[in-house]
């Protein structure tokens, strides 16, 4: 159904509309040049959780390689992971601490508190969670928060 969907709104070229909508090699790199850091979301986007421990492996350190290989200033001993769909396990998180991670993102809702023992499961907002005008009312996730 979301093929045909996709076919019929959308378009029939999957590839071009796949190219104008994510980064390809050149853009990292031209972004990169200009100072733009990328952090790791691993290498083929998986549900880290339900991988076991030397394919979590393998998603790390393909995108720590890649990252490395294609970026100017990324360091293998200070990056950053924003966890794929929000997935992790303690394997995760030691496979990132030992490996260099200094901060990592979780798709928990709220502003985040960095102390020393939560920087690899760190809370975030969502872009539906920030006012798209600085005139804007607060929304219902920011009063539901702050009251």
């Amino acid at each position: 159904i979301v093929n045909k969907l996709f076919l019929k709104y959308v378009t029939d070229n999957e590839e071009d509309f796949s190219n104008k909508l994510y980064l390809s090699l050149d853009n990292i790199k031209e972004m990169s040049k200009y100072g733009m850091t990328f952090g790791n979301h691993t290498y083929n986007h998986k549900w880290l959780e339900k991988l076991n421990k030397e394919a979590q492996i393998q998603e790390i350190e393909n995108c720590l390689d890649f990252l490395d290989s294609n970026t100017k200033n990324f360091s293998k001993n200070n990056w950053s992971i924003a966890y794929p769909y929000g997935s992790y396990n303690k394997t995760t998180l030691d496979l990132c601490k030992d490996r260099g991670c200094s901060i990592g993102f979780t798709t928990k809702v709220n502003l985040s508190k960095l102390e020393l023992n939560n920087s690899l499961t760190l809370e975030r907002l969502d872009t539906n969670h920030i006012p798209k005008d600085s005139n804007s009312p607060p929304n219902k996730w920011t009063l539901e928060t702050f009251d």
